[in-house]
């Protein structure tokens, strides 16, 4: 071998084929947990904002929301308290779809909805609110059935990264940004 020199070899090419029941996506090298988890599972990964998401069999649409809505609300009864110091009022419009069979029932409770944003803090919906037409109360509803109506919540002035907390009935919360 003294005085012969060997040729370089070539790397040989590989051939990737990939079938329907691999994955198509690699997980991006320094991948954090929230990133691997499924949209709505956490604060820091929502489902985003003007999306439609399914829990408890229904199915959960964000239409629009009203920020400030003070005088909405208080214009609708004289009566209606005002947001503490540096709240305002958040007027949320949602549509609810109960996904069941005709003869099942599904069931919103305002209790498992909330709102946290940039405080971290959840804000429960307001239920001494009057006067408004389309306030969503607790009720139940037949499968195939939709519910649209508003929920009012006080948040701070400039609160941002609003999002909705759906607790579900059995499972993890759902998280839902919130437009604007």
């Amino acid at each position: 071998m003294l005085g012969l020199e060997q040729a370089p070899t070539a790397t040989p090419a590989v051939d990737v084929t990939i079938t329907p029941d691999q994955p198509t996506q690699q997980a991006p090298p320094f991948a954090t947990p929230f990133l691997d988890a499924a949209p709505g599972s956490s604060r820091e990964n929502p489902v985003p904002s003007g999306s439609s998401i399914d829990v408890d069999d229904m199915t959960i649409s964000i239409n629009r929301t009203i920020r400030p809505a003070d005088e909405i609300v208080a214009s609708a009864n004289p009566f209606n308290p005002t947001p503490q110091l540096d709240n305002e009022y958040l007027m949320m419009s949602v549509t609810l779809t109960c996904n069941k069979d005709s003869d099942d029932v599904c069931s919103i409770y305002l209790s498992r909805l909330t709102v946290v944003g940039s405080t971290g803090i959840r804000r429960e919906p307001e239920v001494m609110i009057a006067g408004l037409p389309n306030l969503l109360s607790t009720q139940e509803f037949f499968g195939g059935a939709q519910l649209d109506g508003d929920i009012i919540f006080e948040v701070g002035q400039g609160e941002s990264d609003l999002l909705v907390v759906y607790e579900a009935l059995f499972g993890d919360s759902v998280y839902i940004a919130l437009p604007g």
